[in-house]
């Protein structure tokens, strides 16, 4: 249990948010200032602020929300007495995307969803299921706290944020700059325009990792003089040679950071490389196909019940990501939770032989030639049949040695007798939401 002090303190959490932009700016401000002083805490006080914070919500669900009270009533869970410990939200099953979908209407508060009060949001699909949700504007504070949090382990202030992407996401709309560009070739083309803010004051740049990525190669190919202190990658993938290319051309850190458009961010990266969840936000779990928590160091199902969107509550949600938690402290010094993930559940190969692999695992047989590299794809045509379309930088990849290589390398991954091929584009075409996608599967 917290303290009386702790106590205290969290209370700071429970002010209403105004929607005068002075007193927004006093309590982001004030949010950000308990975050900072959180990311301390004892596993104790953490899992004492995590229990009151689930307790609320699940109270508030039964009384508001018919899917969450019909879904109590059904395994005979009664949030006022039956919640006393983390361990007991296993008490209610996991949902899916599939489950929230074919309950959408029900799933919203009965009092409080008005456009004065919420955004109605779709998620990109790239588990393989998009969905249409309800986010709780009184939430959006919180968020800009803890976005606050996570750039200040980046960057001290001054700063600029200057954000690459098709549009602003909710709540971060006041922050920073917004170039929205929607492909690779755009930004080439309007260059010209974002160079001369990465010159001026010290600036953090966020952006798609695709993007980033083909930025740096045109600033270094430009000779581009910049005062970029640091990146982060978001929405995307981004390997280890890749984010290496990145900050040799650069010369500057890249950190990345994890979430969802439904759940935000659920974890970002510190400056040695983990990613520390946010556990005042969110409760994560890691599960089995049962939905029973799994111990620290297994990997499982992510699962996340988020403390504040109380238009459309999301509890145990799997978010079709699979990870865990890995025990032990960190060198930064911050006691939130290490996790780490393979990714999306969709973005599996499945070989004739049962084989199972991660379209990652195959990666480094395209990543060593980041530098050579635009943009690339992993398709799955068949059980036994794998395409790699890549659009080039140079000629030279047209030489017979470097897709010899290639296929080479990834065999040695999926096995000798997996057909693999390189077809090579002048274009990848870039989804509705912006986002690259890295791997496409055609089996049904």
């Amino acid at each position: 249990m917290l303290t009386r002090r702790d106590n205290s303190f969290w209370s700071l959490f429970k002010l209403d948010y105004s929607p005068n932009i002075y007193i927004k700016k006093i309590l982001t401000n004030i949010d950000t200032a308990c975050l900072k002083y959180s990311q301390y805490f004892s596993k104790k006080s953490m899992e004492g602020l995590q229990i009151k914070q689930i307790r609320n919500l699940l109270i508030f669900s039964y009384n508001n929300v018919i899917f969450w009270k019909e879904k109590f009533e059904n395994a005979n869970f009664n949030p006022n007495v039956d919640f006393n410990k983390l361990e007991d939200i296993q008490k209610i099953t996991t949902i899916s995307k599939t489950e929230l979908q074919m309950a959408f209407p029900k799933l919203c508060s009965v009092k409080n969803v008005s456009e004065k009060n919420s955004y109605l949001k779709s998620t990109s699909g790239s588990t393989g299921i998009p969905f249409k949700f309800h986010g709780d504007i009184g939430m959006l504070n919180r968020r800009l706290a803890i976005r606050n949090r996570f750039l200040d382990w980046y960057c001290g202030k001054p700063r600029q944020i200057i954000k690459i992407m098709k549009s602003n996401h909710p709540g971060l709309e006041s922050e920073g700059i917004l170039f929205s560009y929607t492909s690779p070739r755009e930004l080439e083309q309007k260059k010209f325009d974002l160079y001369p803010l990465i010159a001026s004051m010290p600036v953090i740049l966020e952006s798609l990792s695709s993007f980033l990525i083909h930025l740096a190669k045109l600033i270094k190919n430009d000779r581009i003089n910049h005062n970029i202190k640091a990146v982060i990658a978001a929405a995307e993938p981004l390997s280890p040679e890749e984010s290496k290319f990145i900050k040799q051309s650069l010369g500057c850190p890249v950190f990345r950071s994890y979430g969802t458009k439904e759940n935000m961010t659920i974890a970002q990266e510190c400056e040695f490389g983990n990613f520390h969840i946010n556990s005042e936000w969110l409760y994560l779990e890691i599960v089995d196909e049962r939905g029973y928590q799994l111990p620290h160091g297994h990997t499982g199902n992510i699962a996340i019940t988020m403390f504040e969107n109380k238009i459309m509550p999301f509890i145990r949600y799997l978010v079709g990501d699979q990870g865990k938690i890995i025990p032990g402290p960190c060198a930064c010094g911050r006691t939130l939770p290490i996790l780490t993930f393979k990714g999306r559940l969709k973005e599996i190969i499945i070989l004739p032989n049962g084989k199972q692999s991660h379209f990652l695992e195959i990666g480094p047989a395209i990543w060593q030639f980041t530098d050579k590299i635009k943009q690339y794809q992993v398709v799955q045509e068949t059980e036994d049949k794998i395409v790699f379309n890549i659009v080039s930088e140079s000629e030279d990849f047209f030489k017979k040695d470097i897709k010899d290589k290639i296929i080479h390398d990834a065999k040695n991954i999926l096995g000798k007798d997996t057909d693999i091929s390189i077809s090579i584009l002048k274009e990848i075409p870039i989804g509705p939401d912006g986002k690259k996608r890295t791997f496409v599967s055609r089996l049904e």
